[in-house]
């Protein structure tokens, strides 16, 4: 368990790192919401695995998630992503030696393997704007599915569920933003 000492320079540390990252912003109003989820996720992350010892399926996955969670289609669909990741992983596991960093680049890269298969195939919902049914990005869906590995699955989803939902809920007690 980590000390109060241990926890305080942890903390102090990140917030350092998130005025760097808020200065380094290029817009003159103020950070981009990117930036801005990214680094709170970061530090949500951060507390998460600190105090609770749960990862959060990556430290910047709670960041693009909590842009994403106004669209559950793409929200279902990443997770649906990292369970196939996970899945071919746990195959490929049967007739290869899957360790260390050999096992996280496969995860990776099956996760941007299928995350690119489903932006190319991704099926409209069919509502006024398309809403496609299909990844956030291409890394974030390997980055999970490598943490169902190491802690899993229930753990990894409703750890990284609850930490993108307080990241939004800074959000958007930060202000109006275009996001919300």
């Amino acid at each position: 368990m980590p000390t109060a000492r241990t926890l305080f320079r942890a903390a102090l540390l990140n917030l350092l790192l998130c005025a760097c990252a808020f200065a380094a912003a290029p817009s003159p109003a103020g950070p981009e919401p990117l930036v801005e989820a990214i680094s709170i996720g970061l530090v949500i992350s951060l507390i998460f695995s600190e105090t609770l010892g749960l990862a959060t399926g990556g430290m910047i996955v709670p960041g693009y998630m909590a842009l994403t969670l106004h669209e559950p289609l793409r929200v279902a669909g990443t997770l649906a992503v990292a369970l196939a990741t996970y899945a071919v992983v746990k195959f490929l596991s049967r007739y290869m030696l899957i360790y260390g960093r050999r096992r996280t680049v496969i995860f990776i890269l099956t996760g941007f393997t299928l995350g690119w298969l489903s932006h190319a195939f991704a099926i409209p919902a069919g509502e006024a704007p398309p809403v496609a049914i299909a990844s956030i990005g291409f890394i974030i869906p390997g980055l999970i599915a490598d943490w169902m590995e190491r802690q899993g699955l229930v753990q990894t989803v409703s750890s990284l569920m609850i930490a993108s939902v307080f990241v939004r809920l800074i959000l958007i007690a930060a202000g109006p933003r275009t996001f919300i």
